[in-house]
């Protein structure tokens, strides 16, 4: 596979794990956090390395739901800047 069909495939399909891939978000900075579905949970990736291998820094587990894992990458994800 070609870099631009890896990083295609990691951003927009689902997670080196096989989550499925639900929010991509990139803060100022350019990092970017998604949040994908699991089994029976969502989780919130933080520096998601989507042109690389597709795994990231950080992780927050156990979201009930999209909506709680989503506002959770919006505003506890990253600093904003000054």
């Amino acid at each position: 596979m070609r870099g631009d069909e890896v990083a295609k495939k990691y951003r927009y399909g689902t997670t080196r794990q096989g989550y499925q891939i639900t929010n991509c978000l990139t803060d100022e900075y350019g990092r970017t956090t998604i949040v994908a579905k699991r089994a029976n949970d969502y989780i919130v990736a933080k520096g998601y390395n989507y042109r690389g291998d597709g795994s990231w820094a950080q992780g927050y587990y156990n979201f009930p739901t999209r909506k709680s894992a989503v506002n959770f990458a919006k505003y506890h994800s990253y600093r904003r800047k000054r």
